[in-house]
């Protein structure tokens, strides 16, 4: 993965969604200290990212910043809203629970 924050890197698609990003950025509560525009050259993907590692993406709508999550264990990896489409398609694993917030069954 070969991530950058030279803006000079960025095309003309990668500056839009950089703008509307940095537009809605109060709306991720999650991101804290030292917030920045990363743009991954291998996968297109403009995101920011915190001191934290944590990381917003827009949501569908493009309305809100939403965290963007990844599984420590298995590498499975994306929004909340995503996990939750791929748990119903059976496209997750038991291991992702814990780092999409969700409970344990007893």
């Amino acid at each position: 993965m070969t991530n950058t924050r030279d803006i000079g890197e960025f095309g003309y698609r990668e500056k839009e969604v950089a703008g509307k990003l940095l537009l809605l950025e109060h709306t991720a509560d999650f991101l804290t200290d030292g917030v920045a525009i990363e743009f991954n050259t291998n996968s297109g993907k403009v995101f920011l990212v915190d001191n934290d590692l944590n990381v917003g993406v827009l949501n569908n709508d493009e309305t809100a910043v939403v965290q963007f999550i990844t599984c420590g264990d298995c590498g499975y990896e994306g929004t909340k809203k995503d996990y939750e489409f791929d748990k119903k398609n059976g496209n997750t694993q038991d291991c992702c629970k814990e780092y999409f917030g969700e409970e344990e069954e007893q």
